[in-house]
């Protein structure tokens, strides 16, 4: 995980992630800065978790973090469940 500034004014844009599934697929997540007071306490690096109501978009742009042509973004109404790995 790791903030995304903007270096023309130091904002904060988002938090970024890579999430990776069980079968080693990653994706490119975003929490958008007005999202980020619910959700940045809930997540953990290295944790395990299940993911509902969120936008898949393309992951347009020249910077592209994973070679997945999808990205995640958190919706206000999304829900992350912790998972206990077994």
């Amino acid at each position: 995980m790791w903030e995304t500034i903007n270096s023309k004014n130091n904002d904060l844009i988002s938090l970024d992630m890579i999430f990776v599934d069980e079968k080693g697929n990653d994706i490119h997540a975003i929490i958008r800065k007005m999202q980020l007071a619910k959700f940045r306490l809930l997540l953990t690096e290295g944790s395990v978790y299940t993911f509902k109501n969120f936008k898949v978009v393309n992951a347009a742009g020249q910077y592209r973090l994973t070679v997945n042509d999808l990205k995640i973004i958190f919706l206000i109404n999304t829900v992350i469940k912790f998972e206990d790995e077994k």
